[in-house]
């Protein structure tokens, strides 16, 4: 009896923030009627805004919507350019990346190789490093190009670049 009577308040609970009114509190109105700000419920806060400093999902959801990672994961299991415009294996341990020009933090700084040093570096000594422990070490070639050289051949480098949690830092926001 109590298990369904609790079945039933948690049901009738879930109904009762559903409504069809204009005033709901915490969302503006702009000027001709039209709602200038989108409210997104998830199931827990975020613990950290720092990519590095936990890697839970309240947290992954949101940092989602601030950081970028080099490259995309696309449905069909292919991976497309995002921070990174091109790469390419060099040989079984060295992959090279060129990084799209242009592009800029939320600080107004352009992303330069030496961020995407700064963040694989950083990220080897973090919560995220079972991530990225197949780098060896992270060479700038120059403002826009790196080299990633690995401790060993690893197939999934795409798939783990495409991982939230392995977005590019800020050296400058994130030292400051």
């Amino acid at each position: 009896f109590i298990s369904i009577a609790l079945a039933l308040a948690l049901s009738a609970s879930l109904f009762t923030g559903c409504s069809n009114s204009s005033s709901s509190s915490g969302s503006s109105t702009g000027s001709q009627g039209i709602k200038e700000e989108i409210v997104i419920a998830q199931n827990s806060d975020a613990k950290s805004l720092d990519l590095q400093a936990s890697n839970d999902g309240g947290s992954l959801n949101v940092n989602a919507q601030i950081y970028d990672t080099l490259v995309v994961k696309n449905e069909d299991g292919t991976f497309s350019p995002h921070l990174a415009k091109s790469w390419e294996q060099v040989s079984d341990l060295v992959w090279q990346f060129k990084l799209e020009e242009g592009v800029k933090f939320h600080n107004g700084e352009e992303l330069k190789a030496s961020d995407v040093k700064f963040t694989f570096e950083r990220g080897l000594t973090s919560t995220i490093s079972y991530m990225l422990d197949f780098i060896e070490s992270v060479d700038v070639v120059d403002e826009y190009t790196f080299n990633l050289n690995l401790k060993f051949p690893y197939a999934p480098i795409l798939s783990n670049l495409s991982y939230t949690s392995t977005g590019i830092l800020n050296e400058k926001a994130v030292t400051e």
